[in-house]
């Protein structure tokens, strides 16, 4: 083993209990403290010839682990505002799909007698079956599936002028 590892081996298993247990108490949460204990000493393995040559090596531990976490504190902050932000985002879509619904609705119900426009909520927008339909109007299933077809091609050229 090369010195340095020799080093890092034997600073690891000097400091870590007590390094844990700082961690720990600035971030206040374990799963947090793991992180940065993991991160700190893969920093500290990384330089360790430079880390063998310093004058307070627990100290320079240390004031890594605090670095790190206030950067996963920052990280975790702007992962909870882009989340946030997504969410009224999703939450303005739903109000201008409501809003659009609608207008779709008013226009359907413009260009179609009453009866029809009935038939097409049933189906389209409520979600009854051309059978259920058919029951409720005393007509057969074929019947409801052409008046619907109809309707379409009515709604069709209607919308293309």
């Amino acid at each position: 083993m090369q010195c340095s590892e020799k080093f890092f081996c034997e600073f690891y298993y000097d400091t870590y209990d007590a390094f844990y247990r700082y961690v720990k108490r600035i971030t206040g949460r374990e799963s947090m403290a793991e992180d940065v204990v993991q991160e700190s000493y893969c920093i500290a393995y990384v330089c360790r010839d430079m880390l063998m040559k310093h004058p307070n090596q627990a100290g320079w531990l240390y004031k890594t682990a605090v670095y790190i976490a206030g950067n996963m504190r920052r990280r975790k902050e702007n992962q909870a505002l882009a989340l946030e932000a997504v969410q009224e985002t999703e939450a303005a879509m739903r109000v201008t799909d409501a809003y659009e619904a609608v207008e779709v609705e008013i226009m359907l119900q413009n260009l179609l007698p009453q009866k029809e426009w009935e038939l097409l909520y049933k189906y389209y927008i409520e979600g009854y079956s051309g059978a259920d339909i058919a029951g409720q109007l005393g007509i057969s299933e074929e019947n409801v599936r052409m008046k619907l077809s109809r309707m379409r091609k009515k709604l069709r050229e209607k919308l293309r002028v």
